[in-house]
């Protein structure tokens, strides 16, 4: 019996979930966070998605990915395999990387968009790897704050939903 085909909306916000296989690493060193870093950006730019929000744990990749006419499974499959292989080839290993398919809930970006970066910055703070999500260096919610520049990350569209100007809507996101 096959698998259901997952709903394709053009245009729509998914909050996407992958994790390691048997919840083993995904990561093991910063050259596997660049590698995956790299790849999603590629893969953003050939599918035009544009991305809200992230957060990489060692053994999860959380995503707030908004697509055009390409489904979020062919981003997803294009940059899970490609990454599979780079990780492979380079420790010198086989088999599943990811644990079966990637989880991904069609979400409303008008009622819930700000709601799910919220919910994906603070994945580490709830999984206990920090007390302050400020803190934690891999996700998006250093860029939200203007910490740092992630040339990939889409981050206009939620600060623009909470206030006109740059400082304004920063300021408005810490709270």
């Amino acid at each position: 019996m096959s698998r259901r085909s997952r709903l394709h909306v053009p245009g729509g916000l998914y909050y996407v979930l992958q994790r390691g296989n048997a919840l083993q690493p995904i990561f093991t060193d910063a050259g596997d966070y660049a590698t995956f870093e790299q790849l999603l950006a590629s893969m953003l730019t050939r599918c035009r998605a544009k991305l809200h929000a992230f957060c990489w744990a060692t053994d999860a990749v959380y995503l707030a990915v908004q697509i055009t006419d390409v489904p979020v499974g062919r981003l997803m499959q294009r940059l899970t395999s490609q990454y599979a292989r780079r990780v492979h080839r380079k420790h010198g290993e086989s088999g599943h990387l990811f644990q079966q398919r990637y989880h991904a809930l069609l979400v409303d970006p008008d009622a819930y968009l700000l709601k799910l970066i919220r919910y994906v910055h603070l994945v580490p703070v709830r999984a206990g790897l920090t007390k302050d999500a400020t803190e934690y260096a891999l996700s998006s919610h250093r860029a939200y704050l203007g910490m740092t520049n992630v040339p990939w990350l889409t981050t206009g569209v939620a600060l623009r939903l909470l206030g006109q100007r740059n400082d304004q809507s920063r300021q408005a996101y810490r709270r």
